[in-house]
């Protein structure tokens, strides 16, 4: 679970005071009106590109307490302002509802439910005193048309309880199976065993459904207080859409309340205190965004801080900064290869510090130079690598999370010439011989002191005539064999040649 540090009022530092933040003049220059939709009651609104058109949309539900039906009013941008924004025109529908619960509390969330054509809506629909609380999912055409059905009755969830009031609904994938899901605030249950005060889950099918009874989170941690505002962010190193929410204290302080689920749909739950020694109560917004643009979102909260003796608490913005694990990436030692032969690459790793079990590292391996190279599997920590030319191939190993940025590091691998290929006649009999011509001439004078002792006998028989005779036969001898090709004949045959003498004889025995 990745931690908070908590920041005053504006950017104060962690776990400090609230900071004296300056306010801005509270002049607001009202809006154009356009029409006079006739909703009462509380009605909300979520912006959104409907029609695929590249400018936001917004989508606003409402409804009379005298009608027995709701509306979503879809109005729609054509790039210089929002028209058709009048309850009854073309891109209007109904939500159905029971129409006991006057006055009705409308919140809307957006979501691709059913995987097609675009941001769908869900709208919770709940009695501001008595009477159920339903959702209703309103799925997109493709061109703005939208058609809502009664996918969950809340209140059938809870036997015995009259009203929920959902406060808030959201949506995103929080498990991480890719389907959009729901999330909404049950803050007027009775906190018996079952029905306690908190949020709870509706998972989505990719196909427009929820799937009920759904996943009921406790919340509240003071004893007695109300969840109020849920948002949702990226909160920790998994890909799955994560919650966060307003909560007030009634008695106790008021606090903020982050919920992670797993991909076995397990929530785990960190409570988020304001800072501050004066007491910080009172709902309020909350929104959660990256802002120091680290990839993991940081949050930011609305409340009010009592000071003695004010007459009037001080509403301050909380920033709850989320705090950033150490990514480190090991290429691992450097390797060496042979040419065009496929080398698993080892030693490789991306630790995160703290540890985080639940983390999802990208991994990713670059090459250089690139040419004649192929590099299999290069988004695991053990690729396989080859190269058709040698060389010196600098391999670079990137990790990251949603949380760290990018870290590097390299590692070479080496890949060797090819051995010179075995010549027929490189070796005569296990021993080495040269083929090189006038390479064995150095052994001529070897020959000629092997001939003294010849010599002396045929001057001692034979006399003079009979040494000059034996010399120049010898002589002779010499020049028409060189001994060059001795030295290839001159041989011990430990196993039996392969190769005819004859032919390395008949080379260098022609003229040079």
């Amino acid at each position: 679970m990745t931690a908070f540090s908590v920041a005053g009022g504006g950017f104060g530092p962690a776990g400090g005071a609230p900071a004296v933040t300056s306010t801005a003049a509270w002049n607001p220059v009202e809006n154009q009106i356009i029409g006079s939709p006739s909703f009462s009651g509380q009605r909300n609104q979520a912006l959104l590109d409907c029609d695929g058109n590249g400018t936001l949309d917004a989508a606003v539900a409402g409804g009379d307490s005298g009608i027995d039906f709701y509306t979503l009013n879809i109005m729609l941008n054509d790039g210089s302002a929002l028209q058709d924004v009048l309850p009854g025109d073309d891109f209007d529908t109904t939500i159905p509802f029971d129409s006991s619960s006057p006055n009705p509390i409308m919140n809307v969330a957006v979501a691709d439910f059913d995987g097609a054509a675009g941001p769908d809506v869900a709208v919770s629909v709940s009695s501001n005193f008595s009477g159920p609380d339903t959702i209703a999912l309103c799925l997109n055409n493709g061109g703005c048309g939208y058609s809502c059905s009664q996918e969950v009755d809340v209140t059938a969830l809870f036997p015995g309880q009259n009203a929920i009031r959902v406060s808030s609904i959201a949506a995103g994938d929080f498990d991480g199976d890719g389907n959009a899901d729901v999330v909404i605030t049950t803050p007027e249950l009775d906190d018996s065993p079952g029905n306690e005060v908190g949020i709870h889950f509706f998972m989505g099918d990719g196909a427009g459904n929820l799937s009920t009874p759904g996943i009921h989170v406790p919340y509240r941690p003071t004893g007695r207080g109300l969840p109020f505002v849920l948002t949702t962010g990226f909160f920790n190193n998994d890909d799955a859409d994560d919650v966060a929410l307003s909560y007030e204290g009634g008695l106790g302080d008021s606090n903020v309340g982050v919920f992670v689920m797993d991909a076995a749909r397990v929530v785990t739950t960190t409570t988020l205190s304001y800072s501050g020694t004066n007491p910080v109560n009172e709902r309020g917004g909350i929104d959660a965004v990256d802002l120091d643009n680290q990839g993991c979102d940081d949050i930011v909260s609305i409340a009010s801080e009592f000071i003695a003796g004010n007459q009037f608490p001080d509403r301050n913005v909380y920033v709850f900064m989320n705090d950033i694990e150490t990514m480190s990436a090991i290429a691992g030692a450097d390797q060496i290869a042979d040419l065009d032969t496929p080398t698993a690459i080892s030693g490789a790793a991306c630790t995160l510090t703290p540890a985080d079990p639940g983390a999802v590292v990208n991994i990713s391996w670059t090459v250089a130079p690139a040419t004649g190279v192929t590099l299999t599997d290069a988004d695991t920590l053990t690729p396989t690598f080859s190269a058709t030319e040698p060389g010196a191939y600098t391999l670079t190993l990137n990790c990251n999370t949603r949380c760290t940025g990018d870290t590097t590091d390299t590692k070479v691998v080496t890949v060797g010439a090819v051995p010179p290929p075995f010549l027929p006649g490189d070796t005569q009999g296990g021993c080495l011989a040269s083929l090189t011509p006038g390479a064995g001439s150095n052994t001529k004078w070897f020959y000629a002191a092997f001939l003294l002792a010849p010599l002396a006998i045929f001057l001692r028989r034979f006399g003079r005539k009979g040494a000059i005779v034996l010399v120049a036969a010898a002589t002779l001898l010499g020049f028409a064999v060189p001994a060059s090709a001795l030295t290839t004949s001159f041989s011990v045959n430990t196993f039996e040649p392969t190769v005819d003498d004859s032919e390395y004889f008949t080379i260098f025995n022609s003229p040079t």
